[in-house]
């Protein structure tokens, strides 16, 4: 604003000073003087807050590595050759990071299409002795999928739509039988709700509402009302935030409610884990 009224003081010496104009018309310098100071006016009149940083105003180009990673191969051999590396509206490769209880955890980029099962087999499989349990595709906040559902499906955007689920970011998290789902989402719920900047309510209060509900069920004192209020509670945040983290954290309760219910149930009843603890 300070910079807009200095413009418009030069302005009204110029005025005053009318005889010297055509001589400054004529000063190629001089405009180029009065282009930059037009920006900064211009800058200054579109951002409110004038200590916002330049990239609160403009766009700017944001890619991950995986997608820069692509682009040579694409240049060499063109982009109907990497399209066709995977299958119809899943062209190209991935990237999977795959953690959890696997005997290889690590990055493999196979084609998109590819059954889950192969991806699972370069990763070494499931710990030697334990059997699949369950399976997070797309990073902690992706819906998690049974065994039964996991092993029926291709590692591309639709096959995993369809089960439930979404591909995001290719964080593959393999959970073996070992693993409490209570205890789970107990983990995966407190840091959604740390995560939580606080700005929308339903996700300031509902994340908070969430790890309790789960914290208490993990801790024995679970009420047979908790698992259809962590739904309920879950389904009024998702939709309901400005960014996504609401999504995120409700996504989780509910996709573990639904696949898992007699695991927080029977947490419940008996105030202990369905898996033993020596396993």
């Amino acid at each position: 604003f300070v910079m807009f009224v200095v413009i418009l003081a030069a302005a009204a010496i110029i005025n005053i000073f009318s005889s010297h104009l055509l001589a400054i018309i004529n000063n190629v310098s001089v405009w180029w003087h009065v282009a930059g100071a037009a920006i900064v006016v211009a800058i200054l009149w579109i951002v409110p807050d004038r200590h916002a940083s330049f990239s609160d105003v403009f766009a700017t180009t944001v890619n991950n590595t995986e997608t820069f990673a692509a682009v040579p191969w694409i240049i060499r051999n063109g982009a109907q050759a990497y399209l066709q590396c995977g299958k119809p509206n899943n062209g190209g490769t991935k990237i999977y990071s795959v953690s959890g209880d696997v005997e290889r955890p690590g990055n493999y980029e196979i084609p998109m299409g590819t059954p889950f099962s192969v991806l699972l087999d370069l990763a070494g499989g499931v710990r030697i002795g334990r059997k699949l349990k369950a399976v997070i595709p797309g990073g902690s906040s992706a819906p998690v999928l049974p065994a039964s559902i996991m092993m029926d499906c291709t590692m591309d955007y639709d096959s995993i739509a369809k089960a439930g689920s979404m591909l995001g970011s290719g964080a593959v998290i393999v959970m073996d039988d070992s693993r409490c789902m209570v205890k789970s989402l107990q983990r995966l719920s407190y840091f959604y709700m740390h995560e939580s900047c606080g700005q929308c309510t339903p996700c300031r209060e509902g994340t908070g509402w969430l790890s309790r509900v789960v914290d208490r069920i993990e801790n024995g004192q679970g009420r047979q009302s908790d698992m259809d209020l962590l739904d309920n509670v879950a389904e009024n945040i998702q939709g309901r935030t400005i960014c996504a983290l609401g999504d995120a954290a409700a996504m989780p309760v509910r996709a573990m409610i639904k696949h898992f219910r007699p695991e927080f149930e029977y947490h419940v009843a008996h105030k202990t884990c369905m898996v033993p603890a020596y396993v």
